[in-house]
């Protein structure tokens, strides 16, 4: 089996393509168009654009890595492989971050952290979904943050102790897309951690 990668010219096609072809042929191969480098069976500098918002830019069929992004002394910053009919892994040897405003949604399955000391990262500041706040007794503190909603689950935690506390916190009343508030028992000055998560 040969790897060979083609730009493809199609609008209907991926613009980017790698397909395995028998031994000895090469019938599952598309025509290439453009300049592709073929060195131990990989495609350098392949640039495409898709034309066709139903086609895929880049396409690979074919079991183990489908692809490798590499820094120029050859060691791997991005990989995106396939084992036979296993699951899909991707491994990044450096910080990655995914742009964009859409959702990432994971249709099937759970969201892992596989190493211990790995977690959950969240943005604080204005309008943000966790932050902090101090309690004033019976007295509501209100939290501003267009980030809550009417089905918003939101919990608290103590973060250091003021006052007399008596770990009474619970959400007085809130206004989706403006605040919520907070209150506590009646000496409690205590500083609390927010995070507020949305159902699926």
């Amino acid at each position: 089996m040969t790897t060979v990668a083609v730009v493809n010219t199609d609008p209907n096609l991926p613009a980017v393509q790698a397909v395995q072809s028998p031994a000895g042929g090469a019938t599952d191969c598309h025509a290439v168009a453009g300049t592709v480098t073929a060195a131990s069976g990989r495609a350098s500098a392949v640039s495409a654009v898709s034309t066709n918002s139903a086609a895929p830019a880049l396409l690979a069929r074919g079991a183990g890595t489908i692809l490798d992004v590499q820094k120029t002394d050859g060691t791997s910053m991005l990989s995106v492989g396939q084992d036979g009919l296993g699951p899909v892994t991707m491994t990044a040897l450096t910080a990655t971050t995914i742009g964009g405003t859409g959702d990432l949604t994971i249709t099937s399955g759970d969201l892992i952290a596989a190493t211990a000391g790995g977690g959950l990262k969240v943005k604080e500041g204005t309008n943000a979904c966790m932050g902090t706040g101090v309690l004033n007794g019976a007295t509501e503190v209100v939290i501003e943050t267009t980030a809550v909603t009417a089905n918003s689950r939101i919990f608290y935690s103590f973060q250091a102790v003021g006052g007399t506390p008596l770990g009474i916190i619970y959400t007085f009343a809130r206004t989706p897309g403006v605040s919520f508030g907070v209150k506590g028992a009646a000496t409690d000055t205590s500083t609390f951690a927010w995070l507020i998560v949305e159902p699926a």
